[in-house]
């Protein structure tokens, strides 16, 4: 008996799983996207990785769709989170 599946989570954080399997980009080993995030609303994800970008994607992001790309900083991007209707992010030598 699954008695998770029914749970709404606060956050939705995890790199890997079927609502994330388009966050990364073709030809990568996973190791590139440092963290996923979901709206507050739950239509979004947002995601920093280590081409110095920020990406907005819809949830669930699935193989092949295409997000919004932002350059975010001149350095990886360690995090982002949604602060009610804006996104912050944190650079590596931030």
């Amino acid at each position: 008996m699954n008695i998770t599946k029914p749970v709404e989570w606060a956050t939705e954080t995890v790199k890997f799983g079927w609502h994330v399997q388009g966050v990364y980009p073709r030809g990568t080993d996973g190791t590139h996207i440092n963290i996923v995030n979901k709206s507050p609303c739950g239509q979004y994800l947002i995601t920093g990785d280590d081409w110095c970008l920020m990406r907005i994607f819809n949830n669930p992001c699935l193989s092949g769709h295409r997000p919004r790309s932002y350059r975010a900083h001149s350095e990886f991007v360690t995090n982002a989170i949604y602060c009610n209707d804006k996104i912050f992010t944190v650079g590596g030598y931030d």
